[in-house]
């Protein structure tokens, strides 16, 4: 065989096979690059979904915080409406004035009814 055949083809194996790990690194690093950008991008999500959640969360714990408030206020005035008239119960209350029933102090009351007051 020709030397010169032969380091010629020597030459192109070791030219071809420094280009193959070339190429090898570049889809190496290529491969790495995806990998990272796809971490990136579920990591981005991932906050993304855990903000909106809290945002829901804390928008819902305000409504329930206001229907909370309001029924505790319509319960208090509940209360307090009761109280009064238990204070107002046997409390005898005389007209100020009155169109009806004129003379007599009790609304209701006629004349005749009334002989024993």
């Amino acid at each position: 065989m020709n030397v010169g055949f032969t380091k010629g083809l020597c030459d192109f194996g070791y030219t071809t096979l420094t280009q193959f790990n070339a190429l090898e690194k570049q889809l190496s690093d290529c491969c790495c690059q995806n990998q990272l950008a796809t971490q990136s991008v579920k990591f981005d999500m991932a906050n993304y979904a855990a903000g909106t959640n809290a945002a829901v969360a804390a928008m819902g714990q305000k409504i329930l915080d206001k229907m909370a408030a309001d029924r505790e206020a319509s319960l208090q005035a509940r209360v307090n409406q009761l109280e009064l008239q238990q204070a107002m119960c046997g409390v005898i209350k005389y007209p100020m004035s009155s169109a009806y029933a004129a003379g007599s102090p009790f609304f209701g009351c006629s004349p005749s009814c009334c002989t024993n007051i």
